[in-house]
């Protein structure tokens, strides 16, 4: 009886358990865009390295008007939003939103209509 409640209590006494990123070569990367009045068609937003592969963690989109915002890689959506007038913010940061299905990928973002909109994204890359 008393080793079920030594073991109760050095599970208990563990404390949580984190895990670390991958440990390959990752790189975090991040990006910022900002257009005034402009539409965007397949402007790249994302390139990852020769080897790399690209996960996206999430983004931020902001726009001064109703406008539609898509996000994608080799015309695959990551993301659409319809009509987004203020701001909004796409993945919580904990999950990928998007990995990239082969390396040296490249995202891009399309807006619909010529309004000041600004796109903030994050993830990283890592060797495949």
């Amino acid at each position: 009886m008393w080793w079920v409640v030594g073991v109760l209590l050095s599970v208990l006494m563990a404390g949580p358990v984190e895990a670390d990123q991958p440990h390959s070569e990752v790189t975090t990367v991040r990006t910022s865009q900002n257009v005034g009045g402009v539409t965007q068609t397949d402007t790249t937003l994302l390139t990852a390295p020769a080897g790399s592969r690209l996960v996206l963690m999430g983004c931020t989109v902001c726009t001064g008007g109703a406008v539609d915002v898509e996000v994608e890689e080799s015309d695959a959506d990551v993301f659409f939003l319809e009509s987004l007038n203020g701001c909004a913010t796409v993945g919580n940061g904990r999950t990928p939103i998007f990995v990239s299905g082969t390396t040296a990928g490249v995202l891009t973002w399309t807006t619909g209509a010529a309004t000041t909109t600004s796109i903030n994204c994050w993830g990283y890359d890592f060797i495949s």
